[in-house]
C-alpha cells in the first residue's frame, strides 16, 4: 500500500517502555485538494472522518480511501454516523460514494444512470470490421487475467488445443511478468507448456490496453480468439472506480477481435450474478436482455460493470457480427482434485475467515454455492473454442447449494470452533470492534 501522506519526524516518540507512543504522534494536517465542508451535516460527517483517518483538513469532496480508510476503518466509520448522526448506510453506500458531500446526502453522482448510458450506447466502432474467414484449428489465443485463479487454469486448458496463447499482462518487464506466471502455475501445481505463451506488457486500466499502436495492430492480425477473464474483482467499490478495468477494457479488446486480417471470436468470463439481478426478470436468463426493458438493479459496482461488459458483447454480435461466448460463472472454489484455492485474496473466503475469527456470523438469507475452478475452466475453455457464430451466454453457477447457516456449522466443526448466527447489525457492531488482525480489513487493498 501506498502512504496517502507521510510526516517526517526527527524522532520518534517513545514511552516509558521504549515503545513508539502513538499518542505522541503529530495531526497531520490536510492540504486541500477541494472545497471546505458545508456547515451542518458534511462538517459533522467530515469530523468523524478525521477522527478516524488521525487527519485534519479534510474537504467536501475527498475521498475516505485515498486517505488512508480501510475495510475495518469503513466498518467503524458506519457504527459512527449511525449513532453520532442517524446516518444508517450500508457497506455498498458506503464504498459506492466515500466522500464527506456524497454521504452526507448533497450530491449523487448516479452510478446506476451511468452504467445504463453506457449499457444502452453500445460499441462505437471507427475502424473497417474485418473479414470472417474460417477459425484454424489450433488458434492462436489472446488471454488476459492469466495470472489469475481461474485465469492460470484457462491457460492449462486453452494451451491443450490453441496453437500459441498471448496472455496480456502488468509487469515491469517482460521477465518480471513471467516470473509471476511460473509462480502461479508453481503455486497451484499446473504444468505449463510455457515455449507456447507469448506476453505482451499492458493494462486493462489503460487507454487501448495500454498498447502501443503498433503492438495493437499485430494482435489484430494474429489473434484468432480473445478470453477476456481479466476484471478488477471487488464486491463493494462503485461502478465508476471499477469502469475502466472492467468496462472500458472489454471495449478495447471487442475492437480489437473486430480489427486486423481477419475477425477474432470473443469469450467474456462475466458473473453469474449480472442474470440474477435484473429488473423484471423472473428467472436467471442464458441471455443478454433488452437494456432498456430490463436494466441492472445490482447495488454492486462489480456485477454492474459486468452487466455493461455484457451489453457491449451482444452489441458487438447484433451489430457487427462478432461471434461470442459470454460465461457466467457463479462462486469459484478450489480445485477438485488438490484443494488449491486463492484463499489469500478471496471475498467469500475472506468473509468466512473473518466470521470465524469473531466467532460470528451475519444471518443471511442465500445459500452457498460453489463450483471447482478446473471443472469451471475446462468449460469455458470448450465454450471458448467451439463457438458457433452469433452470441452464446451460459450459465455456469453450481445448480446445488448449501444453506448458509449449514456450510459455515461444517466449517467451524471441522477446526473446532463454534460460531453464532446474529443479524447484520450487531455484526457490523462486532466487526467494528475487532482485531486488527481480523481478515475482514484484507478486502480493501
Amino acid at each position: 500500500m501506498v502512504p496517502s501522506q507521510i510526516v517526517r519526524l526527527d524522532v520518534l516518540p517513545l514511552n516509558v517502555n521504549g515503545k513508539l507512543d502513538r499518542r505522541a504522534l503529530p495531526d497531520v494536517t490536510h492540504i486541500f485538494d477541494s472545497e471546505p465542508p458545508r456547515p451542518g451535516l458534511e462538517q459533522s460527517v467530515a469530523a468523524i472522518f478525521e477522527e478516524l483517518l488521525r487527519i485534519r483538513g479534510l474537504g467536501r469532496d475527498d475521498d475516505f480511501f485515498r486517505n488512508g480508510g480501510n475495510s475495518l476503518l469503513a466498518a467503524r466509520l458506519q457504527v459512527l454516523l449511525r449513532e453520532r448522526l442517524g446516518l444508517a448506510l450500508s457497506a455498498a453506500d458506503l464504498y459506492a460514494a466515500p466522500t464527506v458531500a456524497a454521504l452526507a446526502g448533497q450530491r449523487d453522482d448516479g452510478p446506476n444512470a451511468a452504467a445504463w448510458a453506457t449499457a444502452r450506447a453500445g460499441l462505437l466502432l471507427t475502424e473497417p470490421i474485418a473479414l470472417l474467414l474460417p477459425r484454424p484449428q489450433r488458434p492462436d489465443v489472446l488471454l488476459t487475467g492469466a495470472s489469475g485463479f481461474l485465469g492460470i487454469y484457462l491457460l492449462r486448458d486453452l494451451l491443450e488445443t490453441a496453437g500459441r496463447v498471448t496472455c496480456l499482462m502488468r509487469g515491469y518487464d517482460l521477465a518480471n511478468a513471467r516470473a509471476v506466471l511460473t509462480a502461479q502455475a508453481t503455486s497451484a501445481g499446473l504444468l505449463l507448456d510455457l515455449d507456447r505463451v507469448e506476453i505482451v506488457l499492458g493494462d486493462l486500466a489503460a487507454d487501448n490496453l495500454g498498447l502501443q499502436p503498433a503492438i495493437t495492430k499485430a494482435l489484430a492480425d494474429q489473434i484468432d480468439l480473445i478470453v477476456h477473464c481479466g476484471a478488477w474483482v471487488h464486491h463493494l467499490y462503485s461502478y465508476t472506480t471499477l469502469r475502466a478495468s472492467n468496462v472500458d477494457a472489454t471495449a478495447s479488446l471487442l475492437r480489437l477481435a473486430l480489427a486486423g486480417q481477419r475477425r477474432a471470436s470473443f469469450c467474456l468470463v462475466s458473473t453469474e450474478a449480472v442474470g440474477q439481478e435484473l429488473a423484471g426478470a423472473e428467472e436467471v436468463p442464458e441471455a443478454v436482455l433488452d437494456p432498456q426493458a430490463h436494466p441492472s438493479q445490482s447495488a454492486s459496482g462489480y456485477v454492474l460493470s459486468k452487466w455493461v461488459a455484457e451489453q457491449l458483447v451482444a452489441a458487438a454480435a447484433r451489430d457487427h457480427g462478432l461471434t461470442a461466448v459470454i460465461a457466467r460463472p457463479g462462486n469459484i472454489t478450489g480445485d477438485s482434485s488438490s484443494g488449491f484455492s486463492n484463499f489469500s485474496n478471496n471475498h467469500f473466503w475472506l468473509f468466512t475467515k473473518a466470521g470465524l475469527q469473531l466467532s460470528l456470523v451475519p444471518d443471511l438469507p442465500n445459500g452457498v454455492e460453489m463450483t471447482p475452478v478446473d471443472q469451471l475452466s475446462a468449460a469455458i475453455a470448450a465454450l471458448a473454442l467451439t463457438a458457433k457464430p452469433g452470441l452464446e451466454v451460459t450459465n455456469l453457477g453450481n445448480p446445488d447449494e448449501l444453506p448458509w447457516t449449514t456450510f459455515i456449522d461444517q466449517v467451524a466443526g471441522q477446526l473446532g470452533r463454534h460460531v453464532s448466527v446474529v443479524d447484520s447489525s450487531a455484526w457490523q457492531t462486532a466487526l467494528a470492534a475487532a482485531d486488527p488482525d481480523n481478515a475482514q480489513p484484507v478486502l480493501h487493498p
